[in-house]
């Protein structure tokens, strides 16, 4: 069940059937009231869970009202300004998400995997993102829940967007983002309806360019709006080099968005995620790549957090993971399944 809440200066009727012809209300729900949604008719009608209207709670008959003038009430983003810590498990699999879990990671990203990340995000004090793995030779996805998310079934899981990067759209003109934005706009607003979470952008390391007045100018224009209405954003945030000091050009670079292109830095709005973040040095690869012990990955770990949790938009991150774990073909030089244990001392320690 999802919870809604009326938004109708003048009340919502109430009615035992999915429309308003030839059936008379059995009842009012006052303006504000909040109220838990079983399901939604294909013609725009909410069915309601046992709900008093007008001074009698309906327990046995069954009760809808219309969709338009209700909406969503989503939980509030955590605001601890603490950034929650994980991997990426790009491959789907439940076991590999269960060993991060054990080991005390409490953050995931499942690619694919919307059941699994269903069930693991009904605990709460953990944060689980989804993404559609989408191919850039399949053209533009559909701005279709159901297609994209499987039904996007759960009000927990943060939803990413499917444009990954650069892979079917770029944002190097201020015509792309205005293009790429728009997906996102109407993805968000097909999810908000339904109450949950969703997560645009998408964008890469060390990108989008501000240092262009134009570029900084179409996020404030066609990003900026989605995101204080109460869209998230997805960012990558790799170190170029495994000594690399933390700084807004690369694992802090969402800052611009707060600094450069009108988006409101209120703890109370969706926030920063990143679904993938760790060592990514051109030519070389991942942590692996480089030789480096899970003492060392965990101490860089430690560093990101740091980092994320200081100066004026502490915490506005609010889970970032590893990319990736229990891949051992294709980015194997970046699997970090042997660092598990260090990556999750490291979220424990930042509760």
């Amino acid at each position: 069940m999802t919870k809604y809440r009326v938004a109708s200066d003048i009340g919502l009727n109430v009615r035992t059937i999915p429309s308003s012809s030839n059936n008379v209300p059995i009842g009012v729900l006052p303006n504000g009231a909040i109220v838990d949604v079983i399901a939604t008719t294909t013609n725009g009608w909410h069915e309601l869970a046992p709900v008093a209207v007008s001074g009698v709670t309906l327990v046995k008959q069954r009760a809808f009202a219309f969709a338009e003038y209700m909406t969503p009430v989503v939980a509030p983003p955590v605001t601890t300004g603490k950034t929650r810590l994980g991997v990426n498990v790009i491959t789907g699999r439940g076991d590999v998400a269960r060993r991060a879990l054990a080991a005390g990671c409490n953050a995931l990203s499942i690619i694919d995997g919307f059941q699994l990340a269903a069930d693991l995000a009904n605990d709460q004090s953990i944060t689980v993102m989804a993404r559609r793995f989408w191919d850039h030779n399949w053209g533009m996805p559909p701005p279709d829940p159901d297609a994209i998310f499987e039904g996007a079934s759960s009000p927990h899981v943060v939803y990413l967007t499917p444009l990954n990067e650069c892979d079917v759209i770029c944002y190097g003109s201020p015509e792309e983002i205005a293009r790429r934005a728009g997906y996102d706009r109407e993805m968000w607003r097909k999810m908000k309806a339904r109450g949950r979470k969703y997560a645009g952008g998408g964008f890469s390391v060390g990108t989008p360019d501000y240092t262009r007045p134009d570029i900084c100018e179409a996020m404030r224009t066609h990003y900026a709006p989605l995101y204080n209405e109460g869209m998230a954003i997805n960012y990558h945030l790799y170190s170029p080099t495994p000594t690399h000091a933390m700084d807004e050009w690369f694992e802090g670079r969402y800052r611009f968005l707060f600094t450069h292109c009108g988006f409101d830095p209120s703890p109370n709005l969706a926030g920063v995620y990143c679904d993938e973040t760790g060592l990514d040095e051109g030519g070389v690869g991942g942590f692996p790549a480089h030789g480096m012990s899970a003492t060392q990955i965990g101490a860089w770990c430690k560093r990101f957090l740091a980092y994320s949790q200081s100066g004026d938009y502490a915490g506005l991150l609010r889970a970032a993971v590893l990319f990736q774990a229990g891949n051992v073909t294709d980015w194997n030089g970046y699997n970090v399944d042997y660092a598990l244990a260090e990556i999750g001392a490291a979220a424990r320690g930042n509760v």
